[in-house]
């Protein structure tokens, strides 16, 4: 790895740490009721990347998301899935939860109910 590789590296580490200690907490009594929103650290199942990179950047990225991650003792990163059909699984997976349990999708809104239609 060059020097200019290992800036990248340390820098990205370092940002995703960050990201995951301001917008995490370790116990849900401990999760703000008013925003800013912290989730809990056992909610992170994984990091899902979409788009294109080289074996040698994927590796990367995994090395980084292994260190950032090492307390859950997982594999953090999720790249088994074509990108060309990421977004293809994501909306089959809402389709088939919003079939399954239609309440989890109700809108609720502000808008009287007599309001006109439009001609």
């Amino acid at each position: 790895m060059t020097p200019s590789e290992r800036d990248h590296y340390n820098r990205i580490q370092r940002v995703l740490t960050k990201f995951i200690a301001e917008c995490t907490v370790e116990d849900s009594t401990q999760i703000p009721k008013n925003p800013p929103w912290k989730f809990l650290y056992s909610d992170i199942r994984a990091v899902i990347l979409s788009g294109e990179a080289s074996s040698r950047g994927l590796n990367c990225i995994r090395t980084i998301l292994s260190k950032t991650f090492s307390r859950s003792g997982k594999d953090a990163l999720q790249d088994s899935i074509d990108p060309l059909y990421v977004g293809a699984l994501g909306a089959a997976k809402c389709a088939r939860a919003q079939v399954e349990n239609p309440s989890m999708f109700e809108t609720h809104t502000d808008v009287p109910e007599d309001i006109p239609e439009t001609p």
